[in-house]
């Protein structure tokens, strides 16, 4: 399956929609975006009045796969997320948005983890303390948060952690 995705006047990622792969392939077995947007202009009575950019969810073409709110660089020939805060810079190479000054490593010890947030008002990073909350619980690194020694029976009701029983309490229903 094809994608197209449909800018504004900006550039701007409005709408994204599939199309099947045997559309916008030619005679000779190859995939071409004018085919696609042909089959756009023809089929969408106003799909004429915006530009079209074919994107892939393989990330094959333009950087990556267009998402809503995501502008189109022309000079890149790439889509390009929302910028998260006016000091940082696009790396050219990356695709990516990068803060001016690199973050610091997360740590942690046996009863608290610091991570660390951009603040755009300083430009700097501020950490973030995150204290163990049962004594049971242990360390996930690849998280960098913390676990209980028991999964958690699901993510649709709610749960307290009951340390006394080593279990999770359930406390509401949602609905009930």
């Amino acid at each position: 399956m094809a994608h197209f995705a449909q800018l504004d006047e900006n550039n701007v990622v409005i709408w994204v929609t599939p199309i099947d792969n045997s559309i916008i392939t030619d005679e000779n077995g190859q995939e071409q975006e004018s085919l696609g947007i042909k089959h756009l202009h023809d089929t969408i009575p106003w799909a004429k009045d915006y530009n079209w950019k074919q994107t892939s969810y393989n990330n094959n073409i333009r950087g990556r796969y267009a998402g809503i709110g995501y502008a189109y660089d022309e000079d890149l020939d790439a889509f390009i997320t929302p910028k998260p805060y006016n000091s940082w810079i696009l790396n050219r190479e990356t695709l990516e948005w990068e803060p001016p000054t690199q973050k610091p490593n997360n740590t942690a010890t046996d009863t608290e983890i610091t991570t660390y947030e951009w603040n755009e008002q300083n430009l700097s990073w501020d950490s973030v303390l995150i204290l163990k909350p049962y004594s049971s619980w242990t360390l996930d690194e690849d998280l960098m948060g913390w676990s209980a020694p028991i999964p958690r029976p699901d993510e649709i009701n709610l749960y307290e952690w009951n340390e006394e029983n080593q279990s999770w309490d359930l406390t509401q229903i949602p609905g009930e």
